[in-house]
């Protein structure tokens, strides 16, 4: 009698069931943090407070006020720049923006009625003359 070819048309769940069938599950280990590079956590871990405390830019661009752009497009003066590990000193005013890299603390928008955001690509900028 002649041996059958494998069944060659498994779904992706098929074919996932049946290599999970030959992992071992490994127990839980308890091990310095020092000592835990390159494991897996075995439960969900959540933090007791929000970091950062504060709403921050999850990309590079430019942070803009959404109701400036209520035409669909605006020139705004870029009046200064954001970056992580600094909290901004300026705040943004119609037909304002404020260059900000990813982590930057989201700067005040003055008199917002619309949603703040971070733009990228620029939008139509020219840039202002920075303090000394």
């Amino acid at each position: 009698m002649t041996q059958q070819p494998p069944n060659m048309n498994l779904s992706v769940d098929e074919a996932l069931e049946r290599i999970l069938q030959r992992v071992p599950v490994l127990e839980p280990v308890s091990v310095p943090l020092s000592q835990a590079f390159g494991l897996i956590l075995a439960e969900e871990v959540r933090s007791p407070a929000d970091l950062p405390g504060w709403d921050n830019s999850a990309v590079d661009g430019f942070a803009v006020r959404s109701e400036d752009f209520a035409t669909g497009e605006a020139l705004l003066e870029v009046v200064g720049e954001a970056y992580a590990g600094r909290i901004p000193d300026l705040s943004v005013a119609s037909g304002q923006a404020l260059r900000i890299t990813t982590g930057a603390p989201m700067p005040i928008f003055r008199s917002l009625r619309g949603r703040p955001f971070a733009s990228r690509p620029a939008p139509r900028c020219r840039q202002a003359p920075m303090p000394p």
